[in-house]
């Protein structure tokens, strides 16, 4: 089984996310991550990200949410990483209703 090459870049994915997280505010709260391997076990980067109330809402979730990919897709590059992207979100509200680990 091949590693793959994000595994050595970790540190540059960790700005990337973390620049992500400031230049998105307020929509984005924070972003989460990890690599590992899918349910199939191809390589792949789970990202989860908590949006705040206010853009968990209507049109402005539509706009956001594409923001955001569009922000990770564009700087993380995956398919140079060889990694299968997984973006998730959650509202606040439901973060704190949920009190799932991961997201916090």
């Amino acid at each position: 089984m091949t590693l793959p090459l994000a595994l050595s870049r970790e540190k540059e994915i960790a700005q990337i996310v973390s620049a992500a997280e400031a230049e998105l505010r307020p929509n984005v709260e924070r972003i989460r991550w990890e690599i590992g391997q899918d349910w199939t076990w191809d390589w792949a980067i789970l990202v989860r990200v908590v949006l705040s109330n206010a853009a968990s809402r209507g049109k402005r979730l539509i706009k956001t949410t594409r923001e955001v990919r569009t922000y990770l897709r564009d700087r993380l590059r995956t398919d140079d990483l060889s990694l299968f992207p997984y973006v998730e979100f959650r509202s606040q509200a439901e973060v704190v209703q949920l009190r799932d680990k991961a997201w916090i």
